[in-house]
């Protein structure tokens, strides 16, 4: 592709997701779906763009934009929702988890002949929800505080959970043994090292920002570029980096609770945490990430033969079925019918779930493996289309029903109000 039409392209990508956003009032169609749809359209239909011409560029950009996701998010959260919703948010996790892998193990062994390595890799890969999928769509949907932080903590735990357990398979796969009791271990361990550096990172961040914020110029992306570092020191250390980024974030966002932890420094009130400007600055370039993420998935996604399809919309009715049930799970008189629908309803699989689906075609020796390979590719790139598809349809619908018979609730999210839906 032209240079100039490529720069031309990501102007107008940033323009149509700002009429998107002011569209969804109207029309409840959430931007994450027509952003996808320009993707499909440039990519697997009319061929002007394929994941390859990018490179290893992708793989980074993606990994750019969960990192400024996580952040963000991490700062627009606070302890006392957190220490409400970690309970109900866990238990949907696990639950929502063992459905997907004990239904896409079946599915795979007896619908699309996999061995139980294979069948039971797909189910961890599509175990989970998609944070990068889910929070924009909690930005633009509004639920109450407890559920927009059981939804954005289940994202991002899922997202360890996927990762941890899919690669216990994947070694099956490749060695023929599995050890599912040393995977556990490890994530606990991750998990923990994961919060204490991120909790650390941010109260020694406080410090630093009190003592030398005053002598640095435009400094708002300062904070941004620790949660960079952090993310990718935690990886090279075999330590998740998206929880660390996140809790990171949380106690940048939790100035005053630091404060009341009474620790052997004083924070200034104009000197710590983050004001408007550099939420607002935050806000702005995980809007713009964010919108090119979407449309180089709907570029990404290949969709295979019709058993991939077939297979995957099973999967997908599982998936929504077993939110349903689970969505019962979060208590409280604080959550409302809709923000228990939108539960059911924000169940996505995203660019992660698609990527681990390749690794099993990576190392194919044979033509048995790469058949299954393929099946476990295809089936997760149908997954990952329609799990996004059905979501967007269901809000829309939920979100129509609601503008003709609205509740009455807080709508308050853990995203705060510095979502850009709201421009």
């Amino acid at each position: 592709m032209n240079i100039s039409i490529a720069i031309i392209a990501l102007g107008v990508l940033v323009l149509f997701s700002h009429v998107f956003n002011a569209l969804f009032e109207k029309t409840k169609i959430p931007n994450v779906l027509l952003l996808m749809l320009i993707g499909l359209i440039v990519g697997p239909i009319a061929g002007l763009v394929k994941p390859e011409d990018l490179g290893v560029a992708g793989s980074i950009f993606t990994t750019v934009t969960l990192v400024c996701v996580l952040f963000a998010s991490g700062t627009n959260l606070n302890f006392d929702a957190l220490k409400k919703s970690i309970g109900s948010a866990i238990l949907l996790t696990i639950f929502n988890f063992i459905v997907m892998l004990g239904a896409c193990a079946l599915i795979g062994h007896f619908l699309l002949r996999l061995d139980w390595p294979h069948s039971f890799y797909i189910g961890a890969v599509l175990g989970g929800t998609s944070s990068a999928v889910v929070i924009p769509m909690l930005c633009q949907l509004k639920p109450g505080e407890k559920a927009g932080t059981v939804l954005l903590l289940e994202s991002t735990i899922s997202d360890v959970i996927c990762l941890a357990v899919a690669l216990a398979f994947y070694s099956g796969i490749q060695t023929g043994e599995m050890d599912l009791a040393q995977a556990a271990k490890e994530l606990g361990i991750s998990i923990t090292i994961a919060l204490a550096i991120g909790l650390l990172s941010g109260a020694t961040w406080l410090i630093i920002l009190k003592k030398f914020l005053t002598q640095m110029e435009n400094s708002h992306f300062t904070s941004f570029a620790l949660a960079f570092i952090l993310y990718g020191l935690c990886d090279l250390i075999g330590v998740n980096g998206g929880i660390a980024v996140l809790s990171y974030g949380i106690a940048l966002g939790n100035t005053d609770r630091i404060r009341r932890l009474r620790l052997r420094f004083r924070l200034s009130e104009e000197m710590c945490g983050l004001n408007k400007n550099e939420r607002d600055f935050f806000s702005e370039i995980v809007f713009v990430l964010q919108t090119y993420f979407f449309v180089y998935i709907g570029i990404s996604i290949q969709l295979g033969n019709i058993w991939g399809v077939l297979a995957g919309a099973v999967i997908v009715a599982i998936c929504y079925g077993g939110r349903y049930v689970s969505s019962f799970m979060v208590r409280g008189k604080e959550i409302t019918p809709r923000d228990r629908r939108l539960i059911t309803t924000l169940g996505p699989k995203g660019l992660i779930a698609a990527v681990l689906a390749t690794l099993p075609l990576q190392i194919a020796t044979s033509e048995e493996m790469i058949r299954q390979g393929t099946a476990v590719r295809n089936t997760a790139y149908a997954v990952v289309f329609l799990s996004i598809l059905i979501s967007s349809l269901m809000v829309i619908i939920g979100e129509s029903r609601k503008a003709k018979s609205p509740e009455v609730e807080d709508a308050k999210t853990p995203q705060g109000d510095d979502c850009q839906s709201d421009k």
